[in-house]
């Protein structure tokens, strides 16, 4: 008990770290990897980095011994602007690095080009491409006879080539959903 070794968070202060410098960015399917140069402040405790897809704000907090942040979610291509800062352990933000984005195509969007359905013995069979194997689920649905829709199946998957069948339906017409779906 003689050791004087302090326990807990250091003590509060008011001075904030300095921003993070923006070294590069590559745009990724659907979203980016921003690279910047970390703030050399002893408490640093993130860079966060902040963005808005259809009105709803994300931030994604990364540690201060990594040099990039990955922002994603973005279905549709375009400019967007994410704005970076750091924390230290005391709570205080430097001021805000705005940063323009410019995601290509997203990853539902090319698995939905390659998506190909075949009517299969007592169902149907589905195929796709995955070429950035991103999260996936592929939906299966089914019209009834008044006009409902109803889940028959759910296929996740994150493989390159991804293949699902839908088995054991009877031998009458029916109008099929397929819809493709991430975690956004």
């Amino acid at each position: 008990c003689s050791d004087n070794t302090k326990l807990g968070l250091p003590p509060k202060d008011g001075v904030a770290p300095s921003e993070p410098k923006v070294l590069s960015i590559r745009n990724t399917n659907g979203g980016a990897v921003i690279h910047y140069q970390v703030p050399a402040d002893e408490d640093l405790l993130c860079v966060s980095a902040s963005y808005v897809i259809n009105d709803k704000v994300y931030e994604t907090k990364v540690s201060p011994f990594i040099d990039s942040v990955k922002v994603e979610g973005f279905g549709t291509q375009g400019q967007y602007i994410v704005n970076l800062k750091s924390v230290d352990k005391s709570r205080n933000e430097s001021a805000s690095v705005e940063v323009s984005i410019s995601p290509e195509k997203a990853p539902i969007e090319l698995i939905y080009e390659s998506l190909d359905v075949k009517a299969a013995f007592g169902g149907i069979s589905i195929t796709w491409d995955n070429l950035t194997e991103s999260n996936i689920i592929v939906g299966v649905s089914y019209k009834d006879s008044i006009g409902e829709w109803n889940n028959l199946e759910n296929f996740y998957s994150s493989t390159k080539e991804g293949k699902g069948v839908v088995r054991n339906l009877d031998a009458t017409p029916k109008e099929f959903s397929v819809v493709i779906r991430d975690r956004w």
